[in-house]
């Protein structure tokens, strides 16, 4: 029983695909290997191996097969003396050909379906589904609103600060409250500031971000002749309303920080995941790609990002897309935590749909 499998590498920086016909026993050695590395964090040896799985193999066997997977560049020696671990390859191997998916337990569904309940809206529903993933998983959890959903305006309060500053928090569902702080020239100048925004507000009140946005444009037009104060406000309040029209959750950074031994590439990491518009583009790249998807190591586009794994699985509503994912090292519990995010995705899609 042979497997052919194609194995990149790159080479004088192009892409060389060879296949190479591996047998059943290298399969069973290699599934065994990964699963017991995710599983202890530690090289894994042939007598380990022996002892441990049922692989029907004499530890001699097993050190030759293991030999010719690290030939394939499928595991890798740590150390000399150590026993091997997974590459980057040989983790994309585990996840699309040998790993069988676990299913959710009953515990990580109630706890799923629970977050949804507990929240009187969709902002709160992410945010409770993000921090549910990341307690279920002990990894990072993710979660966005779908690209074409337009939160509606709330209400738009002000308040003084200072002698001359003024703080405008916009509230937006979904979205949240947003908050623009201007600083005025005078006394006078903020008493005017207050009433352009009262104004500005009673038109704001009831639209959605992007009906707003038009509206704010429309008039900012029209202030170019009469003054630059109210052009101004709703200049800002444009970007803050940009800002709101996309939620992005990302809990649990903490998590993969605390794994992590270079303290520099941890703060690079850490930037990547506050920026809203990169987390975004990590999760919603691929639209067309539905149900859980797997990017390792590498094939994350960003740099700081190539020393993690990225789960992810796509929800809907109506035409809009979403999603919801776990990040976490390469050695997780890939079968496990894809289950849960696809699990995830899928319930959430159902109760958005009632």
């Amino acid at each position: 029983m042979y497997l052919v499998l194609a194995l990149r590498y790159c080479e004088c920086q192009e892409d060389r695909v060879m296949r190479a016909p591996i047998d059943d026993r290298l399969t069973r050695v290699h599934e065994a290997v990964v699963t017991a590395y995710i599983r202890t964090g530690q090289p894994v040896g042939s007598r380990f191996l022996c002892g441990r799985f049922r692989i029907g193999l004499s530890p001699a066997s097993i050190r030759s097969l293991m030999a010719s997977l690290e030939d394939l560049g499928l595991l890798r020696k740590p150390h000399t003396s150590a026993g091997r671990v997974p590459t980057e390859k040989g983790y994309r191997l585990f996840v699309d050909r040998l790993m069988k998916r676990a299913p959710v337990s009953k515990s990580d569904a109630r706890s799923i379906r629970r977050a949804m309940r507990a929240a009187p809206s969709l902002e709160e529903v992410l945010e409770h589904l993000c921090r549910s993933l990341e307690t279920l998983s002990h990894q990072a959890g993710v979660a966005i609103l779908p690209r074409a959903v337009h939160g509606v305006i709330t209400r738009v309060e002000t308040s003084a600060v200072g002698r001359r500053g003024m703080i405008v928090r916009v509230n937006v569902e979904p979205g949240g409250e947003r908050t623009l702080s201007l600083s005025l020239g005078s006394d006078e100048e903020r008493r005017e500031a207050s009433r352009l925004l009262g104004k500005i507000a009673v038109g704001l009140v009831g639209k959605d971000t992007r009906q707003a946005t038009g509206a704010l444009r429309k008039g900012s037009r029209s202030d170019a002749a009469s003054g630059g104060l109210a052009g101004s406000i709703r200049h800002h309040l444009i970007s803050v309303l940009k800002s709101a029209d996309h939620g992005v959750h990302v809990t649990g950074t903490g998590n993969l920080v605390s794994a992590m031994e270079n303290m520099a590439q941890a703060g690079l990491l850490l930037e990547v995941l506050e920026s809203k518009d990169t987390v975004t583009r990590l999760l919603l790249s691929d639209e067309d790609e539905t149900g859980a998807t797997v990017r390792i190591g590498s094939e994350n586009v960003y740099t700081p990002m190539r020393s993690c794994s990225i789960i992810r699985s796509t929800y809907r509503i109506g035409d809009s897309m979403g999603a919801v994912g776990i990040i976490g090292p390469l050695r997780m519990e890939y079968s496990r935590f894809t289950a849960l995010v696809e699990y995830t995705s899928s319930e959430l899609t159902r109760f958005l749909a009632k």
